[in-house]
């Protein structure tokens, strides 16, 4: 039998750490530590701008209360109707985002079971998993149901 040798894989160091030069040249990328880094700046950049999105209802409510509604272009519905839009939009997208870290969170929990990242992902993910959750019920599972009904706003505007 011919002996097979095994190349080795060539190792770069930077910042004392070894990556493969494989894992640099396949497109990979080097995780960097550091809390700003790891921030999640997209979930909360999501909630700032539905909050400001909510000064826009504000502004759009405010301004309509002291003009006719012919001088304006499009009726003052119209346009809460775009930012309400828009709004929930962004709150569900923070809540994916929200859902997705808790999870990693519980993750690196101590005693946490499959079971319990299961419930996690299934109440962050399904409107009715949360919703007949019972008694495992979670502050997720919660978030989940009150950002899944928000969209009866439109309709009511």
């Amino acid at each position: 039998m011919a002996h097979i040798e095994h190349a080795k894989p060539e190792f770069i160091v930077r910042r004392s750490v070894d990556v493969a030069a494989d894992d640099l040249t396949a497109g990979g990328r080097i995780w960097k530590p550091g809390a700003f880094r790891r921030f999640p700046w997209k979930g909360l950049g999501s909630v700032v701008l539905a909050i400001a999105g909510i000064g826009g209802c504000v502004a759009i409510l405010i301004i309509s209360s002291e003009s006719p509604v012919r001088s304006w272009s499009f009726s003052p519905a119209v346009y809460l109707a775009i930012v309400v839009a828009v709004v929930n939009i962004l709150v569900h997208y923070a809540l994916t985002e929200g859902a997705a870290i808790q999870w990693w969170y519980q993750a690196l929990q101590n005693k946490t079971t499959v079971g319990d990242l299961h419930r996690n992902w299934d109440q962050g993910n399904s409107f009715l998993s949360a919703l007949f959750a019972g008694r495992r019920s979670t502050l997720l599972g919660l978030a989940t149901v009150l950002v899944t009904i928000t969209p009866i706003n439109g309709p009511l505007l």
